[in-house]
């Protein structure tokens, strides 16, 4: 059994949804446990037959002998397509994956994560972002997404193309949701920007007509609430295509997600499913009802006065909107908001 979720261990005001997943495909999300955190797990995880209630108290020492120390650690090839090295266990490959990261020769260990130079935006057709572009370039009717934030360079063309060949693509984003990391450099801006970006680059009524965008609205609300209030937010990662294909988990639609992050998502290809899971987020969410962007400018506006949501930035969040960023990362590292 494999619990695949979007939910990080703080937020409290975000809704979130997870999925109880069975059968042999849980052996690929365990591998990839193991992979990412380079450990064995000895001993292993207790099976149906051999309950957690009858085990000892684990205790970390038992399992210290277990653990790569800088000194003892053994060097291994890093994995790449040019220079392809397999393992013949999972321990192996565990070890080589997490060595691609620890210092070789004289390097500072600086210079280890370093190695490829600074972080850019080349890593485009990873697993998981094929799966997203396919998907969407497939569509033949009908696209929902579901994310804290979408702003990856990658997905905003094809999202255009599938709302001029008659695509309906419906976004439910959160408004605010890290506007102050979405405002660095590099990270491609905000919602309310991207949302006016998109509706600006239709050129027909009836193709802004398919492009739909929502702001997240709480089940027992009646408007979209900043997520600097803490209150309402939504952190759902979900693409529906066709009501055919849904991929959900953790990964967001984000410049980070896409290109820097390392996510976990599953792909399933079952109406059935993707008819129970738009039923779900729709029951539990005012978001179609109450949150739908103005065509205009990407923003929702109060239906009485036509005002933004308090601390909204719109769609132009001014000439030193990176000087912004910079100030929520410091309060974010301070542990004083801001992300």
């Amino acid at each position: 059994m494999a619990l695949i979720q979007s939910s990080n261990i703080q937020d409290n005001d975000n809704l979130e949804m997870l999925s109880h997943i069975e059968g042999p495909i849980v052996d690929s999300f365990y591998d990839a446990a193991l992979l990412s955190w380079g450990k064995a797990l000895e001993p292993p995880f207790p099976l149906l037959n051999s309950p957690a209630r009858d085990a000892a108290i684990p205790c970390c020492e038992d399992n210290a002998d277990n653990v790569c120390t800088v000194n003892g650690f053994e060097h291994l090839p890093e994995h790449t397509t040019k220079s392809p090295n397999y393992d013949i266990d999972i321990n192996h490959e565990a070890q080589r994956v997490n060595g691609s990261v620890h210092p070789q020769g004289a390097e500072t260990r600086t210079e280890a994560v370093t190695r490829h130079l600074t972080p850019n935006h080349s890593s485009i057709y990873t697993p998981q972002n094929s799966a997203w572009l396919s998907a969407i370039n497939n569509a033949q009717h009908s696209i929902l997404i579901q994310t804290p934030n979408m702003n990856a360079e990658p997905l905003l063309e094809p999202l255009l193309n599938a709302a001029r060949r008659g695509v309906t693509v419906s976004c439910y984003l959160c408004l605010g949701y890290n506007d102050a990391g979405e405002l660095l450099p590099f990270q491609n801006g905000t919602n309310e920007m991207i949302a006016n970006r998109l509706y600006t680059s239709l050129q027909t009524e009836e193709e802004k007509s398919r492009l739909r965008v929502y702001y997240y609205v709480g089940k027992d609300q009646t408007r979209p609430i900043h997520n600097s209030f803490k209150m309402r937010s939504c952190h759902i990662k979900l693409m529906i295509v066709d009501e055919q294909i849904a991929i959900q988990g953790n990964g967001n639609l984000d410049t980070q997600s896409f290109f820097h992050s390392q996510e976990i998502n599953v792909l399933i290809d079952s109406a059935v499913v993707c008819r129970a899971w738009t039923d779900l987020i729709n029951r539990n969410q005012n978001t179609a009802k109450y949150g739908k962007a103005s065509s205009k400018d990407g923003c929702w506006h109060d239906p009485e006065t036509g005002e933004l949501p308090p601390h909204s930035i719109g769609p132009v969040p001014g000439r030193f909107s990176w000087a912004k960023g910079a100030v929520g990362a410091v309060k974010r590292v301070r542990g004083a908001g801001g992300f």
